[in-house]
């Protein structure tokens, strides 16, 4: 079983609003071979083009059974949200860490190195934070 331990992980718009960001991420089924266990992702809302927050994967696709399914997102693992920023970082700030970076509809996720994890999650939380 792969193992990923640094993503970008790509979300609609609409999870700054989903109550449960917070417990838990979605995924399509395809990725259930993959293990995301400790994993850090930094949240990218595709339709705003910025990295919102960071999470910490919890436990493994089978953990994540406790949570409900959606009509994308077959698989689900458990996370918390260890960072969420107000304003987040933009494309083109992203691209000085990850010059290559373009997401492209039906992708998930996109693997990054741990250099590059932290170079982000830096700068991410160099901006202020969100109030609860």
């Amino acid at each position: 079983m792969a193992t990923i331990k640094y993503m970008i992980k790509l979300v609609w718009k609409d999870w700054k609003n989903d109550v449960d960001r917070d417990k838990r991420m979605g995924f399509d089924k395809r990725y259930k071979k993959l293990d995301f266990k400790g994993a850090k992702m930094l949240i990218y809302l595709t339709g705003d083009q910025v990295i919102k927050g960071i999470n910490t994967v919890t436990g493994t696709f089978e953990d994540g059974m406790v949570f409900p399914v959606w009509e994308r997102h077959t698989a689900v693992v458990p996370v918390t949200l260890d960072y969420e920023a107000e304003i987040g970082l933009n494309i083109f700030e992203i691209r000085r860490v990850l010059p290559d970076f373009n997401p492209n509809e039906g992708d998930s996720f996109y693997k990054i190195s741990e250099d590059q994890y932290t170079k982000l999650e830096s700068m991410l939380k160099a901006k202020p934070m969100r109030a609860n």
